[in-house]
């Protein structure tokens, strides 16, 4: 599933997907998003994307999940953008 959270952030829900397959999938968007060509901008300009990673640990509520994976998304978006980044387990 994906989804809109708010502002520039999206939401994609990968149910029962090992962290290994998500990665891959992830990596795919990082790698889609990084060839969008805006028209009439300047090509120094580039569409980028960062992206946490966090898998739902049993029995986790739903505040500390999302609070995982966006300390994973601003690890990404410090790290240079354009990347994927882990939670800790």
């Amino acid at each position: 599933m994906v989804g809109r959270w708010g502002g520039d952030e999206f939401v994609v829900m990968l149910t029962q997907t090992p962290a290994t397959a998500a990665m891959g999938v992830l990596r795919r968007i990082v790698l889609a998003v990084s060839n969008i060509v805006v028209p009439a901008s300047d090509p120094q300009h580039r569409v980028s994307t960062s992206i946490g990673l966090a898998g739902f640990r049993p029995g986790e509520d739903l505040p500390s999940f999302i609070s995982r994976v966006d300390q994973a998304l601003y690890q990404a978006k410090n790290n240079g953008r354009g990347r994927v980044e882990i939670a800790p387990a």
